[in-house]
Formats: structure tokens, sequence, C-alpha cells
């Protein structure tokens, strides 16, 4: 276990899984106030740089030699707790604890109970598209009918079996398919090169490419449908690369329980629609979507704990931020800075890394178009010291802050390294190279 994970694991609790976990620890382990709950709150109390602290915390009985023993029990307890508190949160994890069910009154015989359970089972998983976790499922039902001698329903069973393994194999076809294209977007990015548009082509000419009908699942449309949208962004063509998007958005708002189980993913499909609008200068429209995005939580029935009301928030604020730079309004850019920054250190815990780089991006962006190139700076340093940072497109723009700062000494490090990560990652165009040259003469 690494230095700070069980610091890092417990910052990412919500209040009711700390709740819970208290609750669970007391019912779990024995002793009313436990070694583990009085090491779980001098944790949750302490900085990152927790380890001074804890002999000033916790009381001067407790086994300090046995520390490390300790804090790994704690969180493999809290991983326990956690998995308990989501135990009925997806419609996967709901299958599983009725499979596990399924087995216990299977090993007593009462098979009746089972078929009921089974029969469960199978309605949440095609009401929520969930069909994977049906194959244990299924075994289990062939189990039964063998000890019943029920021949018939067992072959019927083995072959509804085999429809799901050919219907997951497609699935697994197409998620084949977006991986690739997903990996080939991060090699090429945006470009122009004939090698690369033909290996992009080839995946496009793919059969189930060509064919939407073939995709058999939810999963594989869903998968479809990004591979399209990633390949018509590659290639420039943002109205394209949109309209697939909002496709996956469509399909995911057609069932309700997919939008209430995967709402950090519904988040994720709209900032993809949201960053092809802003290139797209439909800002009227992309306001329009962002208003009706932030009503999700009503219109979807989502429950708003703190880790989704961070990233409704991150995935919307960043997005009108960027449509006021675009427009030249100050003063909305000015408020919107001032919200997204009043809230940045109270939701940071609890959103995705990729939205919270973004947001940095935006106010890097804005703070720039503002003159205030010191808040623009700061918002660059920190996305280069994450490890995505070394895929932004941000190294020109971090070097036309340093440039207006005068630093330059820093800046004739930039050019040169700059000049080398993006010969490296094969993004040097002529534009890029005419900037450099240009920091090189005139700094």
């Amino acid at each position: 276990m690494k230095k700070d994970s069980l610091k890092e694991l417990i910052d990412s609790f919500s209040a009711s899984e700390k709740r819970h976990f208290t609750i669970y620890s007391k019912g779990h382990v024995k002793g009313a106030e436990n070694n583990y709950t009085l090491l779980f709150n001098a944790i949750n109390s302490s900085k990152n740089n927790y380890s001074d602290e804890l002999h000033l915390k916790l009381p001067k009985n407790y086994p300090f030699k046995n520390l490390h023993v300790e804090k790994n029990h704690l969180y493999n307890l809290l991983l326990k707790s956690l998995n308990d508190f989501h135990s009925n949160a997806t419609s996967e994890s709901t299958i599983d604890k009725i499979n596990k069910h399924i087995e216990l009154l299977l090993n007593k015989g009462l098979h009746n109970q089972c078929l009921t359970l089974i029969k469960k089972a199978k309605k949440i998983a095609f009401s929520t598209n969930a069909e994977s976790q049906l194959i244990r499922t299924l075994e289990l039902e062939q189990e039964i009918y063998n000890k019943l001698q029920d021949y018939k329903l067992l072959l019927e069973s083995i072959e509804e079996s085999r429809t799901l393994l050919r219907n997951l194999l497609n699935q697994y076809d197409y998620k084949n398919l977006a991986f690739e294209m997903n990996y080939k977007e991060i090699t090429y990015r945006s470009t122009n090169k004939t090698e690369h548009l033909q290996q992009l082509q080839l995946i496009m000419k793919n059969e189930l490419m060509q064919r939407e009908e073939l995709a058999k699942t939810y999963k594989a449309k869903m998968f479809l449908y990004q591979t399209k949208a990633m390949f018509f962004g590659i290639v420039n063509d943002e109205l394209k690369s949109v309209f697939y998007f909002e496709q996956m958005m469509r399909l995911m708002e057609a069932t309700t329980s997919i939008i209430k189980q995967q709402a950090i993913d519904y988040l994720l499909v709209f900032a993809n629609v949201a960053m092809g609008k802003i290139n797209l200068k439909n800002y009227k429209e992309l306001v329009s979507d962002i208003h009706f995005i932030e009503k999700s939580p009503e219109r979807f029935d989502i429950k708003k704990d703190k880790t989704f009301k961070a990233n409704l928030f991150f995935f919307t604020k960043p997005y009108l931020l960027d449509i006021y730079t675009a427009l030249g309004d100050q003063l909305n850019s000015k408020k919107t800075i001032q919200e997204i920054e009043l809230n940045i250190d109270n939701y940071k815990n609890h959103v995705i890394r990729t939205a919270y780089l973004n947001t940095a991006k935006s106010i890097a962006m804005a703070s720039f178009f503002l003159a205030d190139f010191k808040k623009a700076l700061k918002y660059m340093n920190l996305i280069f010291s994450d490890d995505l940072g070394k895929y932004s497109r941000g190294h020109i723009f971090n070097m036309i802050i340093h440039y207006e700062l005068g630093n330059e000494q820093l800046l004739n490090s930039l050019i040169n390294s700059t000049k080398r990560l993006l010969i490296q990652q094969d993004r040097l165009n002529k534009a890029e190279e005419l900037m450099i040259e240009f920091f090189r003469k005139n700094h």
C-alpha cells in the first residue's frame, strides 16, 4: 500500500460514506470505540502529511507499535464498508448480490425460491442493459434444472446463454474498435498525415461501423457512436463529431435507470458535445444545453450527493466561462472565475481529473484575455503538474504567458523543451514552428 493511499481513500469518502463507516465498523469489529474508528477519525481530521499528528490525536494507550498493521486493516475495512454502502448502487452490483443469494438457497435445496430470484435478476438486467452479469445467473439456472431433471428448460437456458454470449462477443467487437480509435486519437490528435488517415479510415470501413443495425446491445451502440464521434473529431469534422456524441446522450436518456446509475458518464459525454459546440461557435445553443444539463438531477431523479454536485458544477461552469471568453464578455468572465474559485477547494477531491484539468484550462484562457497573466500561469502550472498535462495542447500558450510576464530566462529553456516535446509527440505543425521561432528571436 502506498504511503498516502489510506489518507487518499478517506478523503474520497462522501459525508454519507463516512457516517456509514462509523456505523459499519462498530457492527463488524468488537468494542464500541474500536481502534479502527479512532484511527479513522484521527486521519480524517488530519492534513495530508498526517503521521506526526497521529501521536497527538490518538490516545496514549493506542498500539502504535502495530500502527502499520492497523492502517492496513483499516484500509480493508473501509473497502468493505464502501462495498456494503454501494451494494445496491448499480444493476450489476444488485445482480451480483442476487446471485450470491441464489447460491445460498441452492445449497439448501430451495429450488423454487432460486427460480424466483433468477426471474428477478433477468428483469433487472434486461431493463437496465446489464446483461453481462447474467452469465453466472444462467449457470445457476441450468444447475437447478439439471437437479430437477427438467431437461427441456435446461436446454432453453443453455440456448439463452449462447445468445447472450454471442451478443456480448458483438459488444466486445465494438469495444475493441472504440478503444483502438481512442488509442489513435491520443497518438495522432488532430492529423492530416496520409498514413494516419488511412489507419483511421480502415477502422471506419469495418462492417460493424458501416452497418449500425449490427450493434446488438446498448453498450455496443454506445461504442459504435463513440468510435464515430472520435474519428470525426480527429479529422476535424466537428459537426459530425458532435452529432454522434449527442446520439450517445439520447441513447442514455432513453433509459432513466442508465442516467441514474451512470450520471458521471452522462456528464462526460456532454463535455464532448460542449467542446464541439464551442469549436463550432454554437454558443447560444450550448448555453441552452448547459441549462438543460443543470436540471438533470430533477429530470432523471439523480441522487444529489457531493460527488455528483461537484462534477455537475465542473462540467458546466467552465464551458460557460469558455463562452464568455470567446464573446469577450469580461464582466461575466470575472464573475464565473470567482464562482469557480469559491468552490474549487470544496469540490476538487470529488471531481474527476479530466474535468478538474479542463476547468484549470478554462480559467487560464479567460485570465489571459483579462490580462491577468499571473493567474493564467498559476492554472497552466496546475495542468502541467498532473501526469495528464504532458498531453496538453497548452505548451505554446504557456510560452505566450511567460513572454507576456517577461520571464526571459525561463522562456529560453521552454522554447527548447517545447520543441522537443512536440517533435516527440509528432505534433509540431508549421504554425507552432513559426511561433517557436518568433519567441527564439524576440525574447
